[in-house]
């Protein structure tokens, strides 16, 4: 992916933002090739991570403010977001909720981030796109505060082993 910019310009991370992407995972990453937009990471309908753009770099998912309601754009207005957010795209549709381990994952690579980042996991932390751009129905029904919620109490997966005798 070619559309980001190197370096935060001196910003360190503050929080992330939630999107949904659309389309497909092959549909998402075309677009961040062809349009000038970008993503830190896309969190796949089966779970799996793909990372488009180093979290020590910025990716081009929320630079434009309109009539932000999130404490944390408010409290840096004259910043462009990009600066100090990670970015995570998921793949689906707005009107369609994530998959259980779309939401797991999700939950997960927030955990990880906030770890890194020395943040909190919580609703001034982690914003929804629309919560910067208003004109924006994005990230849909995705629930921030399921994602919240899992990074708190990750569920429990047995494996079951295999038994070779």
């Amino acid at each position: 992916v070619k559309n980001f910019t190197l370096g935060r310009g001196g910003q360190r991370v503050l929080g992330i933002v939630d999107h949904i992407g659309e389309g497909n995972a092959w549909q998402i990453y075309s677009t961040f090739l062809n349009e000038q937009k970008s993503s830190h990471y896309l969190v796949l309908r089966n779970g799996d991570v793909w990372q488009f753009v180093k979290e020590e770099d910025t990716a081009w998912g929320s630079g434009i403010k309109n009539n932000p309601t999130a404490k944390l754009v408010l409290d840096n207005i004259n910043l462009n977001p990009n600066s100090y957010l990670i970015q995570i795209e998921h793949e689906g549709y707005g009107k369609l909720d994530l998959t259980e381990i779309q939401y797991v994952s999700s939950a997960q690579l927030h955990r990880e981030i906030c770890q890194r980042h020395s943040l909190q996991a919580n609703r001034e932390t982690i914003l929804r796109h629309n919560e910067i751009r208003q004109d924006k129905t994005c990230p849909g029904i995705l629930s921030v505060e399921k994602i919240i919620g899992l990074t708190f109490n990750p569920p429990q997966i047995s494996k079951i082993e295999d038994n070779k005798q």
